[in-house]
């Protein structure tokens, strides 16, 4: 036992290496991140969008632990905001200064749990006599049950929800129009929803969209098998390509915002991306429907990172391998816009945080 206590504690040989291979791929300025910055209060016509996968709300709508405890002293809980537990989710609009739109995606809520789509609106609401923004919420919700059925077939899985701040209703009108948001008819796995702002003639595209594997995709009606998941991802490459350019034909900008699942080549993985045949064709197809010219079929979209920072070595997502406890780093597109509205929207400028339109 003695001796037992006087050996230094380690990882078996095979580990060890492992271990030291990583760490010595991860040297800082090997693959840089994202570094974190401040977020500045919004000025004069701007137009703020955030997007966040959030992996599940649940945690969102657990209070927080020091809502058990009563204050130490009167004071501590005098602002209006703290009048009562304020959740996590919250906290975080406080901090990113009350952005107009937020677009959630993977908020894995089922269809018919309406409890808590109550819940989640419960927690973006202002304090009573706080004064604060408080924000509605629209919410795209799984409905296909042969091909979205979540873990034990409880329909938790996928969701996007995009959260609105309730003076944008009023902000963005027009003498005519007032701003809609929706989902979309095709939609039947809860990836979509859309927030249209008739000034500037904007509409806002939350999207989660499809991660292709080999695994069967069913007929939504028939339950018959027709392709598989990398056959769907495709399919709604197409559908969303039209959608836009149905809005282009009527004279609105679209900007596409969210977890667009696709990694556009090698510059874009550390310490690599998919390369298998499937995944380059849908790399090709991404390319070919969204950012290629539209004299060769395609919308001529920006990819906001890329337009922001160019071939920088940054990341704006990262997992750690589960065997050999390396960190997979992605730069996903998080949102897309179009070329030609860049002047007009004010895109031109660099936004500090998130996205940042400046109408022109």
């Amino acid at each position: 036992m003695r001796k037992f206590l006087r050996t230094e504690i380690s990882p078996p040989p095979l580990k060890r290496q492992r271990r030291h291979d990583c760490e010595r791929q991860l040297l800082p300025g090997t693959a840089p991140t994202l570094s974190t910055r401040p977020v500045t209060a919004l000025e004069g016509g701007q137009l703020r969008i955030f997007t966040w996968n959030v992996n599940g709300v649940q945690p969102f709508l657990q209070p927080p632990i020091d809502s058990y405890f009563a204050p130490s002293s009167p004071e501590s809980d005098a602002s209006p905001e703290h009048s009562a537990p304020v959740s996590d989710l919250r906290s975080c609009l406080r901090r990113w200064k009350w952005p107009q739109v937020v677009c959630l995606q993977e908020v894995k809520i089922a269809a018919g749990d309406a409890k808590t789509q109550h819940a989640l609106r419960k927690a973006v609401m202002a304090p009573a006599g706080s004064g604060l923004p408080s924000y509605d919420i629209v919410y795209s919700l799984p409905r296909d049950r042969f091909n979205a059925r979540g873990l034990g077939g409880t329909g938790r899985v996928h969701g996007v929800a995009t959260l609105v701040r309730r003076d944008v209703f009023e902000q963005y009108k027009t003498e005519n129009e007032v701003p809609r948001t929706g989902t979309v008819e095709w939609d039947l796995e809860g990836r979509i929803t859309t927030l249209s702002l008739p000034r500037p003639r904007l509409v806002v595209i939350n999207i989660y969209a499809v991660n292709a594997n080999d695994r069967p995709y069913r007929d939504p009606k028939l339950g018959s098998v027709v392709g598989t998941r990398h056959d769907f991802k495709r399919t709604v490459h197409a559908r969303l390509r039209d959608m836009i350019a149905g809005y282009e034909a009527r004279g609105w900008s679209a900007v596409v915002a969210g977890d667009l699942n696709i990694a556009r080549g090698s510059l874009d993985g550390f310490p690599g991306i998919r390369l298998a045949p499937v995944h380059v064709d849908h790399r090709r197809d991404f390319a070919e429907k969204f950012m290629a010219p539209r004299g060769e079929g395609g919308l001529a979209m920006c990819d906001s990172f890329r337009h922001l920072h160019g071939a920088e070595r940054k990341y704006t997502f990262r997992k750690r391998h589960k065997k050999l406890t390396s960190l997979w780093r992605l730069r996903k597109p998080f949102f897309l816009f179009e070329s030609q509205s860049r002047t007009r929207l004010g895109l031109n400028r660099r936004p500090p945080e998130g996205f940042t339109i400046v109408p022109a």
